[in-house]
């Protein structure tokens, strides 16, 4: 039986992965769709540093996107 100390981190845990899953797929739309690192930053409203962690770790190209 886990005391409650211990739900609560599997909750935290569950959670902070859930927001890590949803900042790779805003990333990842957002390289797809041109952006600069800086400028993705801006969008999503986070630090340049983590959208290139993030982009590097999905294995996007640096500006990428559709070139028509």
């Amino acid at each position: 039986m886990s005391t409650p100390k211990e739900k609560d981190l599997a909750e935290a845990k569950d959670r902070h992965s859930a927001k890590q899953e949803e900042q790779r797929k805003a990333v990842r739309r957002q390289v797809r769709a041109g952006l600069s690192d800086a400028a993705i930053a801006r969008v999503l409203r986070m630090g340049k540093a983590t959208v290139k962690q993030l982009r590097t770790e999905l294995g996007l190209p640096k500006n990428s996107g559709r070139r028509e």
